[in-house]
């Protein structure tokens, strides 16, 4: 039962950055579009923003459910860039619904809370996932007791943004008219160098990671985002949108049975088993799971359906 909320947990975490990646990839290119085709930018994640949205607070349900010892010591450790995502995910959501709400001179300011805003969050999951990594401070009562901004995780966070821009390049091309085709082939070479150097850090100094998981899933990452700019727009979304997705599945995995790793202590080291709940709770979950997962699924894909090949800037 507390390997499947794992891998559940993986799962949820996994596709929220598959989907909602494209809403900050394309934010983050909305410079690179004219000022009077920025609407079109944000239109063409309009029908899907707030369905991929749902796919985090689904995540963090089962985080606080079924692992509210990892949870607790998650958020003391890592409160600084928790903290930051937060008012990033805050000031980001409500710039993108308020700009049309606003005369034209007010705009250029809301664009440059969406851009920074979905730069923050695609940079704060990124230390997020290298932290977990990684491994933290902690010592034997779980309390950090240094930085958390390891080499590993300061390259993730910038990998992991470099993964949801050219995710949002290739999205912006098959979704809308607006022309960002010229940056793919550069910002998926740039994903895969920070994603080898991510690699590399991690290979000197972290222990603990399974190699024969982690590399070849690494590898996996670096072909998705290589082979992207080779194929058609639609299906060049589908390998960036696993390229974002596959690191937490890969950390995970390679971590396993470990689900935060100290660096400082061993005796801080969390196993997955000591973080779940008890088997008591995690059994009346199961109805929280069986009810609420199958109505994401549908909300996701009656979004998509009638969406399907849309490219009218139909929202702000």
């Amino acid at each position: 039962m507390v390997t499947l909320w794992f891998v559940l947990l993986g799962v949820l975490f996994a596709g929220y950055f598959a989907l909602a990646g494209a809403d900050y990839g394309t934010a983050l290119l909305m410079r690179a579009a004219p000022p009077e085709r920025r609407r079109e930018v944000l239109a063409a994640t309009g029908p899907f923003f707030l369905g991929n949205e749902v796919w985090l607070v689904a995540a963090v349900g089962v985080l606080f459910g079924a692992f509210p010892r990892l949870e607790g010591e998650l958020l003391s450790a890592l409160y600084p860039v928790l903290v930051a995502l937060l008012v990033a995910l805050i000031g980001y959501t409500a710039a993108v619904q308020l700009r049309g709400r606003w005369h034209a001179g007010a705009k250029a300011g809301w664009d440059a809370l969406i851009v920074g805003g979905a730069g923050i969050v695609a940079v704060g999951w990124g230390v997020f996932l290298g932290a977990l990594l990684n491994g933290l401070p902690l010592d034997a009562d779980g309390h950090r007791s240094g930085s958390l901004f390891s080499p590993v995780a300061v390259v993730s966070g910038l990998a992991f943004a470099a993964l949801v821009a050219v995710h949002g390049a290739v999205f912006l091309t098959w979704r809308s008219t607006v022309d960002v085709r010229r940056l793919v082939p550069v910002l998926s070479r740039a994903a895969a160098v920070l994603v080898g150097a991510v690699v590399a850090l991690a290979a000197v100094g972290v222990t603990g990671v399974e190699p024969l998981i982690a590399v070849p899933g690494a590898v996996a990452v670096i072909a998705l985002v290589l082979v992207a700019p080779r194929l058609s727009p639609a299906r060049a979304t589908l390998c960036t949108g696993l390229a974002c997705g596959l690191p937490v599945l890969v950390i995970g995995a390679a971590r396993w049975p470990v689900a935060l790793a100290s660096t400082a202590d061993p005796a801080g080291t969390l196993t997955v088993a000591e973080a779940a709940a008890g088997p008591a709770t995690l059994g009346v979950l199961v109805w929280f799971a069986a009810l609420v997962l199958p109505l994401v699924a549908a909300f996701q894909g009656m979004c998509w359906w009638a969406f399907r090949g849309d490219r009218r800037p139909v929202f702000w």
